[in-house]
């Protein structure tokens, strides 16, 4: 097995199943073991007595990851057949819940497994009904299952769907191997990442849909985190969509914003930047990280010739370093802090693991693990970022962890 994919999994598993015992994961079986074996041992003059309900206990966390695929699917099949824009629809115009024979003949479905999805739905909470045979949505589908929300998360649904999902039943062959496992799922060649993820114009929208979908609910408190009153222009490098900007600009009305990112991605920005009602207030700029970071994105906006004291300095790095490994990520550094004048700031918005990684948190472990199948690259420390980031020249680093689903990560460009 490749070792640091490995241990990974080791920590993990030793905190988060049913507990580490020298250092190996303890597992039901020999937990079972174990019972059998103190109940058979009655004659001592203490002997303790196993109830049944102790094995259930003890097995609750091993049934609650075993469930996880299972609500996954139900909620990705639920999103795949409209289910929540139909209900919706439905209910606005009659103000009365939808039964599962109405959803199954307008969608062709049969009407036995649409009830029992409507019904996982209901218990995912993702559904309600008045009846058993009468639905509507829920709250939160309303806010982010309806393809007409401002705060829809289906792009990142479809895109955990269509690539996430098929890339996780490979983990088994990353955690061998320690690389991505897009050969295994799509046959495709693992080095070319993104050429995977971008391989047509349909595969571009998808993901960039799904970041600014996931986006949208994390940026406002990404800006939020940091006072960025006292820069004048930032530029955000491999914005995708531009919703970090977005969040910026709608946070410092007076700071003039740049999106860069690769040629084919900015036709997909620029339209995300009009629907958004940010068009002509956010430019967009093509950008190759790893060559060089663009120092005038105002020149974009103003049409006009800037020189070194008109350039950036404030630099977002969104869900950026994440995707590669550390020499790599040295590589887009240097170029950022090259690009900024004394002075200049950069925003990293990542997530961070503990300093102690077994420690958690859960959420940055499984989500380093989905660097792992999808990318070269993996969530990190704030001691990894430190040490990146100072040895690309940068200072004051702090680390700020968010009530979000990211966190955040700022420097400073210091005196020569």
């Amino acid at each position: 097995f490749f070792p640091q994919s490995m241990l990974f999994l080791q920590q993990f598993f030793s905190r988060h199943l049913i507990g580490g015992c020298g250092g190996r994961t303890t597992t039901l079986a020999a937990l079972h073991s174990s019972v059998a074996h103190l109940a058979s041992s009655s004659s001592s003059s203490s002997s303790i007595e196993v109830k049944p309900t102790s094995l259930v206990t003890s097995s609750t966390p091993l049934f609650d990851i075993l469930d996880g695929f299972r609500k996954s699917q139900t909620l990705f099949t639920a999103c795949d057949i409209g289910l929540f824009d139909l209900i919706e629809n439905e209910v606005t115009k009659t103000g009365q819940g939808v039964t599962p024979s109405y959803v199954a003949s307008k969608l062709n479905l049969n009407i036995d497994g649409t009830q029992r999805l409507m019904e996982g739905c209901e218990g995912l909470g993702l559904l309600a009904s008045s009846s058993s045979i009468s639905y509507t949505i829920s709250e939160v589908s309303r806010m982010h299952l309806l393809s007409t929300s401002p705060a829809s998360m289906l792009g990142y649904i479809h895109h955990s769907k269509d690539i996430l999902y098929p890339l996780w039943k490979h983990l088994r062959a990353s955690v061998t191997h320690g690389h991505p496992a897009w050969k295994e799922a799509f046959d495709a060649t693992p080095e070319e990442i993104f050429n995977n993820i971008y391989s047509d114009d349909h595969a571009r929208e998808r993901f960039i849909g799904g970041m600014h979908s996931f986006g949208q609910l994390t940026s406002p408190a990404v800006i939020d985190t940091i006072d960025l009153s006292r820069f004048k222009a930032g530029i955000d490098v491999g914005g995708g969509s531009g919703h970090l900007a977005m969040a910026a600009k709608k946070a410092y009305p007076q700071l003039k914003l740049c999106v860069a990112d690769m040629a084919d991605i900015l036709p997909i920005t620029e339209k995300w930047i009009k629907v958004s009602g940010f068009d002509g207030q956010i430019a967009t700029t093509p950008c190759d990280f790893f060559s060089s970071i663009p120092k005038h994105p105002l020149q974009v906006l103003d049409d006009s010739n800037v020189d070194d004291s008109q350039s950036a300095d404030l630099i977002f790095l969104g869900r950026i370093l994440h995707d590669w490994q550390d020499d790599q990520c040295a590589t887009i550094l240097k170029n950022c802090h090259d690009s900024l004048p004394i002075g200049g700031g950069i925003l990293i918005a990542d997530m961070l693991l503990n300093d102690d990684k077994g420690s958690g948190p859960l959420r940055a472990q499984m989500q380093s693990l989905n660097m792992l199948v999808q990318t070269q690259g993996r969530e990190r420390s704030c001691l990894e970022f430190s040490s990146l980031l100072s040895n690309a020249g940068f200072t004051d680093i702090q680390c700020i962890k968010t009530d979000v689903y990211l966190d955040v990560i700022f420097a400073t460009k210091g005196s020569l």
